[in-house]
């Protein structure tokens, strides 16, 4: 009995701290079960160019940072329970000056929990963990035309993270072909997005990723975008 007796206690004694370690960090909006993000803010502007920084949230002002060029500001944090974090941050160097916003949780939550950013004239460019290349610009909008020898699926603009999707049936004659042209800022590249002697036996769905350097597919084994080819020459 007073084995029992000890045995309850405990237990209630675990209930209480666990429900008032809860109710903190509910109080602090934090996720107790979400470990802390790291962002990371580089000066890629120039050489003996300063980069002035100042990053906030709703809730927090982490003050204003002076970077030299290829120097760091780095801080943490957990995201709330509401899943709205949001840090927007101000950049300035010599008579320029931009906002941008630096964690955005329903863009960024459930891709990495370190966003690495360069910061260049033209915009931010986030580290991409697979390419380890800084190509991934949240501000470059896509434009993707996509046609077969018998259908013009016309123009789409994407915002980045945004999909276009679209359905077919291959020909009687296995020569289904559908390539398409990918435009962004000044660049341009045409690419075969669906090739019936490449694609029929590895994919019923053709998910791909388009990166600066090619498109990327969904591999059915990894379960990632590892399956990379070069653009249309």
């Amino acid at each position: 009995m007073f084995l029992n007796f000890n045995n309850f206690f405990l237990i209630v004694m675990f209930v209480l701290f666990v429900t008032i370690s809860n109710a903190y960090e509910n109080s602090q909006n934090i996720n107790p079960f979400i470990p802390k993000t790291h962002v990371q803010i580089k000066n890629m502007i120039a050489p003996n160019v300063y980069l002035t920084v100042h990053c906030k949230s709703k809730d927090d002002d982490l003050g204003q940072q002076v970077l030299k060029y290829n120097e760091n500001f780095d801080f943490y944090f957990k995201v709330n329970v509401w899943a709205t974090t949001l840090f927007f941050c101000r950049f300035q160097w010599e008579s320029t000056s931009h906002w941008f916003d630096i964690y955005k949780y329903s863009r960024d939550f459930l891709n990495w929990q370190e966003r690495l950013w360069h910061i260049k004239p033209d915009g931010p460019c986030m580290l991409d963990l697979k390419s380890n290349k800084y190509d991934v610009s949240p501000n470059v909008s896509l434009t993707v035309h996509c046609k077969s020898k018998d259908d013009d699926l016309r123009k789409q603009l994407l915002k980045y993270n945004e999909n276009y999707d679209f359905y077919f049936k291959v020909n009687a004659w296995a020569t289904t072909l559908f390539f398409c042209k990918f435009g962004w800022k000044s660049t341009s590249h045409w690419f075969d997005i669906y090739k019936y002697d490449r694609d029929f036996f590895n994919c019923q769905e053709c998910l791909w990723h388009i990166k600066p350097d090619g498109p990327c597919m969904l591999g059915l084994k990894s379960k990632k975008y590892d399956v990379c080819y070069p653009w249309n020459k």
